[in-house]
């Protein structure tokens, strides 16, 4: 052994992300600490004929977050926030995973939720960048982002208005549990949305309605109303996705002490209210998303989450 270099012990997981315990034995000069594992991957499921769904294809190959997986308007690429860099960022692929690149970089703060304008031609993401959880929006392309929220309260998980003038989140500037607000795209003062707590909003296709999360999956009138439940779903806030005739969500199944779980993928129909199971057992993690048109859904699955035991020789 080298002086100064760990070793690791024992393992069930993979890349590092955290050591929050340690002991240290001065008598020996050891430092023994654990390191957080957690790797998940983005899956794609396409529709083969009718209400059968060919099976899940890994797009994503890192050791690391993969999650939060956000279409193109029209399919053809894919955001979404990764840590294989070492840092949170966002990253845009094509639809089959390949061509990755790095559009933002967090510089090791908290930060993604990306999600595409309807044009294509925009990405909205949460960052704490420069302070509180904010909304920004940078050019697809790359290039200068605009914040478009300032408070001392935590903004996150923008979604766009299908006109794309309005930017929707959720934010906890009005107590604890977070409400729904917009803001404009271009910039302007924030507005509330909903009243009692919601999160995760979504716009439908047609613009008449914004689902959100709460305890289940609700919406209510874009210009205001009352709200209705939808559909129970496992209490997630991005296990679910809009389509033009319904709604791709995850239902509950089991949960695992390690923060995942075994869940079954769901479509919920609007025009008859049926609900059918698409894929039953996916161990799912962060990010539903899926095709206007509802013929592919991204899933976000947990590969390997659990905690390496290192030891540090010779510490002085």
């Amino acid at each position: 052994e080298h002086p100064g270099e760990s070793t690791k012990l024992m393992a069930w997981g993979g890349t590092p992300d955290a050591f929050p315990r340690f002991a240290i034995s001065y008598t020996t000069g050891r430092i023994a600490f654990e390191q957080s594992i957690r790797i998940a991957n983005i899956y794609r499921i396409d529709r083969s004929e009718g209400e059968t769904f060919r099976d899940p294809i890994r797009l994503t190959a890192s050791n690391s977050l993969n999650v939060l997986p956000d279409l193109y308007p029209t399919g053809e690429k894919i955001d979404f926030t990764s840590g294989r860099s070492g840092f949170p960022a966002i990253w845009i692929c094509d639809a089959d995973g390949s061509n990755p690149y790095q559009l933002v970089s967090f510089s090791g703060r908290p930060g993604g939720g990306p999600s595409w304008s309807p044009d294509g031609n925009e990405i909205a993401y949460d960052s704490w960048e420069t302070g509180p959880n904010s909304i920004y929006v940078i050019p697809a392309a790359g290039g200068q982002a605009r914040k478009l929220t300032d408070d001392s309260a935590r903004d996150a998980a923008p979604s766009w208005s299908r006109d794309g003038k309005w930017i929707y989140f959720t934010s906890n500037r009005t107590g604890a549990g977070g409400r729904i607000w917009k803001v404009p795209a271009e910039g302007g003062e924030p507005s509330p949305v909903t009243q009692a707590r919601a999160v995760r909003p979504i716009e439908s296709h047609d613009g008449r309605f914004i689902y959100f999360m709460r305890d289940g999956i609700w919406r209510m009138p874009v210009g205001g109303g009352k709200e209705e439940f939808v559909v129970e779903s496992w209490d997630n806030p991005w296990s679910f996705a809009v389509v033009e005739d319904g709604i791709y969500f995850l239902g509950r199944l089991s949960r695992y002490p390690d923060g995942s779980a075994l869940a079954d993928l769901n479509y919920y129909s609007f025009a008859s209210g049926e609900i059918v199971t698409i894929k039953e057992d996916l161990r799912s993690g962060i990010g539903v998303a899926a095709t206007r048109d509802g013929n592919t859904v991204l899933d976000t699955q947990i590969e390997r989450w659990g905690i390496d035991l290192r030891l540090v020789e010779n510490f002085r």
